[in-house]
């Protein structure tokens, strides 16, 4: 009987030693043979990218940018992109999916180029550009040509069926050393949560941006009273990947950015809200965010825990709407905001009479265009929405399209009904367009709009720069961010 356990425990050992062994031969196998030609774009990519622009119709994308090359300078630090572009011709890959990423060197923002591409096309474009195949650069196993264009000089390496260029050698090798390194961009499990968001549209162009490292760089073209609302974004958001268009000054972004805010956190798996009510959100809104709260016990529970009177009295407030979402938005007022928030009408669970002050001496009603305005009686719940909206107040109220329309004022009202009862975001073209391309939908939404017949994006920038254009229209940007 010890006989036969011991033959037992032995042939254990030999199985699992079996197992760990053909484990790591596998391993050994995919990253040396199957890996040759199954190579990814992303594995070329250091992880310290400031941004990487995902760019799957590179025709469309040549044809655009040149109009748009100064102000791209500024922002992503471009100026390579055409001599780069020489090396893709050169390849005479139809339809060439690429991989630009930027990265930081301490002083300056370099590029980095990926192409998939058979070593066919790598040899014709030794020859093309005559090229002696001997002449290279011997680095960890890996051939490093050189070619100076009529820009710059350029180096270039061919790994695993991948072209990789850069004007800089040492961020090339870098690649060179990520490429051949297990672990890469996709291993960080937030990253390619949003990276899965870009492959699941293979036909636009994407941007993406580690959000920290590139409002860092580019703090100084955002006028100082918003300067702390990207410093917020650094710190509360990771990476964001937007569709990305151009026009005639003009650059259109559409997508998501991945938050990591404990906050936000709490309330990331609750139902989406599919339909906004554009009826109620003026078409010159410079930005509106939609916040769901369909387990509206969690919301409350957040906050429930606090000794402060003023978000107890917040909570009372909120209890008599008990809402299953809030929208929020604002209209530009010369160099100011006017503040705005929604609240669907519940004649179920609450009456108007609810809302008003409790003392009839205050209560006050005013008509504006066939419209009532009230002086609201609830103002704890404001307190409360200081996450949504610092130093707001929402003194006032009307009901308009079913929902009731806070404000500060009744000045402020009243210039939301000039608006309201002209157009509604809802009937913006380019508003339609880029909602219906985002392939998901979130609980938290955030949009920032220019329309067409502002200029209101000057009050967001600095006018110190080229890409802001104060006396025609500067880039517009248009953002969707869940």
């Amino acid at each position: 009987m010890t006989k036969f356990l011991r033959r037992k425990r032995v042939w254990e050992v030999v199985i699992i030693s079996l197992i760990i062994v053909s484990v790591i031969m596998g391993i050994f196998l995919y990253h040396n043979f199957f890996r040759q030609k199954q190579a990814y774009l992303i594995e070329t990519v250091p992880p310290n990218a400031i941004y990487l622009l995902q760019i799957n119709d590179n025709e469309k994308f040549m044809k655009e940018i040149p109009q748009l090359l100064p102000y791209l300078n500024e922002l992503l630090s471009l100026s390579s992109v055409p001599g780069l572009e020489f090396f893709i011709d050169k390849l005479s890959i139809k339809q060439p999916a690429l991989l630009l990423s930027g990265h930081s060197n301490g002083v300056n923002t370099k590029l980095l180029l990926s192409s998939s591409c058979s070593e066919l096309d790598f040899t014709g474009l030794l020859s093309k550009l005559k090229i002696d195949e001997r002449n290279f650069i011997n680095f960890e196993g890996s051939k490093i040509y050189s070619f100076g264009t009529h820009l710059k000089k350029f180096y270039f390496s061919f790994n695993n069926n991948v072209f990789t260029i850069s004007e800089d050698i040492e961020l090339l090798k870098k690649s060179i050393v990520q490429h051949k390194y297990p672990k890469n961009m996709l291993s960080d499990k937030k990253f390619a949560g949003i990276y899965h968001l870009v492959t699941k549209n293979e036909k636009q162009n994407w941007l993406l941006l580690h959000n920290a490292r590139f409002f860092e760089m580019n703090l100084p073209l955002f006028s100082k009273q918003y300067q702390h609302l990207i410093q917020s974004m650094n710190i509360e958001s990771y990476w964001s990947a937007f569709q990305i268009r151009f026009g005639e000054k003009e650059i259109v972004l559409s997508g998501y950015i991945a938050k990591k805010v404990t906050y936000m956190q709490k309330f990331e798996n609750q139902e989406t809200n599919t339909e906004l009510p554009t009826k109620i959100i003026p078409f010159s809104s410079l930005w509106y965010m939609s916040f769901n709260l369909s387990d509206y016990s969690k919301f409350i529970k957040y906050f429930s825990t606090s000794s402060n009177p003023a978000v107890q009295s917040a909570i009372k407030d909120f209890d008599i709407f008990k809402p299953n979402a809030i929208y929020s938005f604002a209209i530009a007022k010369d160099t100011s905001e006017l503040h705005f928030m929604a609240i669907k009408k519940d004649t179920i669970n609450f009456k108007q009479e609810d809302l008003l002050p409790d003392s009839m001496a205050q209560r006050a009603e005013f008509d504006y265009k066939n419209h009532k305005i009230y002086r609201s009686g609830l103002l704890g719940f404001e307190k409360l929405l200081t996450i949504f909206q610092e130093h707001s107040s929402f003194n006032y109220f009307t009901e308009y399209q079913n929902y009731y329309i806070f404000s500060d004022s009744i000045s402020s009202l009243q210039i939301y009904y000039n608006d309201i009862l002209q157009h509604n975001i809802g009937g913006l073209p380019l508003y339609r367009f880029v909602r219906s391309n985002l392939p998901s939908q979130f609980a938290q939404e955030f949009c920032i709009l220019f329309p067409d017949q502002s200029t209101n994006e000057s009050m967001f920038f600095t006018n110190d720069h080229d890409f802001i254009d104060t006396k025609k229209r500067g880039t517009t940007f248009f953002l969707f961010i869940f």
